[in-house]
């Protein structure tokens, strides 16, 4: 198993908050059905890579494997199962991702798709509560009513994911959990 190494990554130390989510999460919370659906799950995406990002490397030319157009890591798909590879999600976290990644989908192809639409409902199924954060936590939080509506499951799942990656990169990037490469030749040869 690669050993850890320590991290210099001048992010480290700005640990997230709730309150850093409150911008997103209001503009978020007043978009059309299909905004939440696209903007939310691009959040959660782009959340995704730049955790790989911060486990995995800080050369230019490896990095380019997560964010260029056609790289390996480029797609959400790609990196949900990357990043359960990793052992930086938990297969829960993992299924709940793909499951927003699937209603994503019904949006990108549908322009008319709503979240009570019986396909989308079933898509979603029952979301899990992964973290401590409550729906009243995120009421209080944002100021805003919660029901119990498919918007609002899919509104909470993807601030309660967005909060748990940002949580997970702090952590690396503060204790310097990037994995450093094996010399092969200095070690096996």
């Amino acid at each position: 198993m690669p050993a850890v190494v320590e991290n210099d990554d001048p992010r480290a130390g700005e640990i997230p908050t709730p309150d850093e989510f409150v911008p997103f999460a209001q503009e978020l919370h007043a978009e059309s059905d299909r905004g939440m659906a696209l903007s939310g799950t691009a959040y959660l995406d782009d959340r995704l890579g730049k955790l790989i990002q911060s486990y995995l490397t800080t050369d230019t030319k490896d990095v380019r494997l997560i964010w260029d157009a056609t790289a390996p890591l480029g797609t959400f798909s790609a990196r949900i199962a990357m990043t359960h590879a990793l052992g930086l999600i938990s297969q829960k976290e993992r299924d709940e991702l793909n499951m927003l990644r699937k209603v994503r989908n019904l949006f990108a192809h549908n322009f008319k798709q709503k979240m009570d639409d019986p396909v989308v409902v079933s898509t979603m199924g029952n979301f899990r509560e992964l973290t401590n954060v409550t729906w009243s936590d995120m009421a209080t939080l944002l100021d805003v009513e919660f029901a119990e509506t498919p918007r609002d499951r899919f509104f909470h799942a993807v601030m309660r994911l967005a909060h748990q990656l940002d949580v997970r990169k702090y952590v690396i990037d503060d204790e310097g959990l990037r994995l450093e490469p094996i010399d092969w030749h200095d070690h096996y040869f």
